[in-house]
């Protein structure tokens, strides 16, 4: 359809990432494993934009809406966003427009290092402002080839003397496997969940926690938790299960009235087999 779109086990993650030189150009896209996400077995190729936006390439397709865009793009729904009392900093997905009071200024973005081995990972780190706020964002992406999954470490650096409650929020409007559509996905099956994302004929596209647990969920239609960070609201836990669902995802993490740098780590994944990661989720 057209648009106008607790902590995992140990041995799942290496938590440890390690930040390299900086790059000029904080407008410029870096791809991680660039010869991959053609075929079965070569893993996924992502590309990551000064602003948080990102494409995910498996199998020759896109996976997040709009599939052939790269970044930065307003046409690229997704991206991570801070919210500093009522207001919000974020992407430049149009998406979003409604929501977002300041777009991220791209301070500065590494080039790729690594040769994508365990010893070696992939990796780039991306430093982004809330305009002249004192809010800052750094992201490292690391990701290990032919994995189906990237790890994501940031820090969150609030404005001097901050006494606002700051939360923060990673949203993608999905495109699993080619398509919109799809069932939300979920480990456990109640309670707060780990695992959070969409499914759709055995296969997987997730959020999985890492060493922060997250406090609010999303996986249902794509747009409405763009809507919802409005003025710094709450994702709603919406979970809706119906295969034809146009289907978005996102995790928030409540940081409180934070007054100095939190850092933390989480996952992107896809899987198509049985076997799972320690979480229940398949892998």
């Amino acid at each position: 359809m057209m648009k106008h779109t607790s902590a995992w086990i140990a041995p799942c993650l290496a938590a440890t990432l390690t930040l390299v030189g900086w790059a000029s150009g904080a407008e410029a896209q870096q791809t991680l494993n660039p010869s991959g996400g053609t075929m079965a077995g070569d893993g996924l190729r992502t590309t990551i934009g000064p602003r948080s936006q990102l494409q995910i390439v498996r199998q020759g397709s896109g996976q997040v809406y709009s599939p052939s865009a790269t970044p930065p793009s307003s046409s690229l729904y997704n991206g991570f966003f801070v919210a500093v009392g009522t207001t919000v900093y974020g992407s430049g997905a149009s998406i979003a427009s409604g929501s977002v009071d300041t777009v991220w200024t791209g301070v500065s973005q590494t080039p790729v290092s690594g040769s994508g081995t365990s010893m070696d990972p992939y990796q780039v780190t991306t430093v982004m402002d809330g305009g002249s706020s004192g809010l800052r964002v750094t992201q490292t992406y690391r990701y290990v080839a032919p994995n189906d999954y990237i790890d994501v470490q940031t820090t969150v650096t609030p404005p001097a003397g901050n006494t606002a409650a700051v939360k923060a929020y990673h949203i993608i409007d999905t495109y699993l496997a080619g398509g919109d559509s799809g069932a939300a996905y979920r480990q456990p099956a109640t309670g707060n969940p780990t695992v959070i994302g969409v499914e759709k004929s055995g296969q997987y596209e997730v959020f999985i926690q890492g060493d922060r647990a997250w406090d609010r969920f999303y996986s249902a239609r794509y747009n409405t938790p763009f809507n919802e960070i409005n003025n710094g609201g709450d994702l709603s836990n919406s979970f809706d299960t119906n295969p034809s669902t146009d289907n978005g995802m996102g995790v928030q993490w409540n940081l409180g009235a934070a007054s100095g740098p939190i850092t933390w780590t989480h996952r992107i994944a896809f899987t198509t087999s049985s076997s799972s990661c320690g979480d229940g989720v398949p892998e």
